[in-house]
């Protein structure tokens, strides 16, 4: 009877795990657009001027994450596939690309309308802000 007991305890607490997981995928879930960004890179007169046109070029990016954890990111011509999921305490969305390593990308804040995303990577941290279509 205590082995009945136990598993049903375990499974009632595994099925309210997925619940919860669930419900914070699904507010990620859809289509995404870079509305802003930015770094902590210090540049001269000329690289902010630079920095200010490859803005531009950014703020085209897509992101689409489905519910099936792929996800597909787009810039122009450029295009990306992969799978995501989140950190287990839900903080971090996780990228994998089909051709390459996985990305962890910390999520400053996420409302089901916008989402925050901050990038640490060789010394350089990064925001960017997408906006849900």
């Amino acid at each position: 009877m205590r082995k009945i007991a136990y598993l049903f305890i375990v499974l009632a607490v595994g099925v309210l795990a997925m619940a919860c997981q669930e419900e914070v995928d699904s507010t990620l879930v859809g289509k995404w657009k870079v509305v802003d960004y930015s770094d902590d890179v210090k540049r001269d007169a000329a690289g902010e001027q630079q920095f200010l046109k490859e803005i531009e070029i950014v703020k085209t990016m897509t992101l689409e994450l489905n519910a099936d954890g792929t996800y597909s990111r787009r810039r122009g011509l450029e295009a990306e596939t992969g799978e995501w999921k989140l950190s287990k305490s839900g903080n971090t969305l996780i990228t994998k690309p089909f051709d390459s390593g996985e990305q962890r990308l910390t999520i400053e804040s996420s409302d089901g309308n916008k989402l925050v995303l901050i990038i640490f990577a060789e010394g350089v941290t990064t925001k960017i802000t997408f906006q849900k279509l």
